[in-house]
């Protein structure tokens, strides 16, 4: 039995929030599938109420280590499964944002993908 469950077998509050953010980090990794070579949430880099990670290789073939907290999203390592970069690294908002950073191929199949879904209302 986890140490964080309650007696009657319910998850603690620490440990819904544990899973919470990386279940946003597999909905992020999720949701940038289409226009990456690949992402996934970190295995190695331990992620608690208040940080997850996610590696992401661009179509421009460069490794990210993103840490996503309750500020946003910022790039901490140049490889996945690193954290090599200041903690005074520019903070995003928006994964689009992030990404608008990092990959321009990601962004010109993010604006092709909005570009076609307000076709279908002309």
């Amino acid at each position: 039995m986890n140490i964080l469950t309650n007696l009657n077998g319910s998850e603690s509050e620490e440990e819904t929030r544990d899973r919470s953010l990386t279940n946003e980090a597999q909905r992020v990794v999720n949701e940038i599938q289409f226009g990456i070579e690949k992402a996934y949430v970190s295995e190695k880099l331990v992620s608690n109420h208040s940080i997850a990670f996610i590696n992401i290789r661009t179509l421009e073939k460069e490794e990210w280590c993103i840490q996503l907290t309750a500020n946003g999203y910022s790039i901490v390592g140049n490889t996945f499964d690193s954290v090599t970069m200041s903690e005074s690294a520019e903070t995003y908002e928006t994964v689009e944002a992030l990404m608008n950073r990092i990959s321009p191929k990601y962004m010109k199949l993010f604006n092709e993908s909005v570009a076609a879904k307000l076709r279908q209302f002309i």
